[in-house]
């Protein structure tokens, strides 16, 4: 039986990375600002949260699904998607580490009445996340699941697509494409 383990609150290291504090949350995890040592860089490390008090079939089932993000996006080398870098299972902790996209802010926080991208800006966003997109489905990954909150916008307006954690392969048993 593997040790329990540490809550998100209390990681200060994961394998060689330093955790240095939380910068956003979603379902299936928490995202730390963290630091790779080797190379002197920051890092965006992923930690996933599986659901206290479920199935082992369960706990199976997020498990690959967490690190499905981990393959999907790491195949894709492209300047508007997130860089993974690496993934791992360190102390019961499954996490993945990937580019730190520096003063990066959701779209969805441009997405309220009082804060309005103006619309030439809009469309250069939109477009290069189209231009991303592209590429994936030729690399034949489909991301499913395109949100503001899955789209970072740096102030320069560099966009970066991230959490490919539901995203299909061609020929993944869940792929119907």
């Amino acid at each position: 039986m593997p040790a329990e383990a540490p809550a998100p609150t209390e990681l200060q290291t994961l394998s060689k990375y330093r955790v240095i504090r939380e910068i956003g949350h979603g379902s299936m995890g928490t995202v730390h600002l963290g630091h790779d040592p080797f190379i002197d860089r920051p890092v965006a490390i992923k930690v996933a949260h599986p659901a206290p008090g479920s199935s082992e079939a369960d706990q199976d089932l997020f498990r690959r699904m967490f690190f499905n993000e981990a393959q999907a996006a790491g195949m894709l080398k492209h300047p508007n998607i997130t860089a993974i870098f690496d993934a791992g299972v360190d102390r019961g902790v499954y996490y993945i580490v990937m580019e730190y996209v520096h003063g990066g802010r959701t779209l969805e926080n441009y997405c309220r009445p009082d804060n309005l991208l103006p619309v030439d800006e809009a469309i250069k966003v939109f477009y290069k996340c189209a231009l991303a997109l592209d590429y994936a489905h030729k690399k034949g990954v489909v991301h499913r699941d395109i949100k503001p909150h899955n789209i970072l916008v740096t102030e320069e307006r560099d966009v970066k697509l991230t959490d490919f954690g539901i995203a299909v392969m061609h020929g993944d048993p869940g792929d119907n494409t």
